[in-house]
């Protein structure tokens, strides 16, 4: 049995890892072998020249390997994603601000710092928020 990483040719991306006695019957026009015992994790690795290569550690939840660079990108979209994600649950918590038996001045309050919330997204930068605070009634 021989070990092997299964990888796009046109990328270098490394889809899995496995054994096979019979590892040539893999390969494809769009998808290499290599043998190779060493890979424990595939999803930090990748394949440049028919070689194995070790991707750097990851500088932030918000970069994505690029594959053609060979580097780690920063990714807006992931970053907004997780500014929205917040502010969901932010909004979320708050959803008991405006029930009917809430005093209305608490109530406006609330509205307020919700509406801050929902234009959140407005801002220019997803490292850079300036949340709310929230209203102390």
């Amino acid at each position: 049995m021989k070990k092997y990483v299964l990888y796009e040719k046109k990328t270098g991306k490394v889809l899995s890892s496995g054994t096979s006695f019979y590892v040539e019957r893999l390969e494809t026009d769009e998808l290499g072998v290599i043998i190779d015992e060493s890979v424990n994790d595939v999803q930090k690795v990748y394949v440049r020249n028919g070689q194995i290569m070790h991707m750097t550690d990851k500088p932030s939840p918000f970069h994505e390997w690029d594959y053609v660079r060979s580097a780690w990108v920063f990714s807006e979209e992931l970053a907004w994603r997780d500014v929205r994600m917040k502010r969901n649950t932010l909004l979320q918590q708050s959803d008991w601000t405006q029930l009917p038996d809430v005093p209305a001045l608490t109530m406006q309050a609330w509205i307020d710092y919700r509406q801050k919330l929902r234009d959140i997204t407005n801002q220019q930068d997803p490292m850079n928020i300036v949340w709310p605070s929230k209203p102390s009634n």
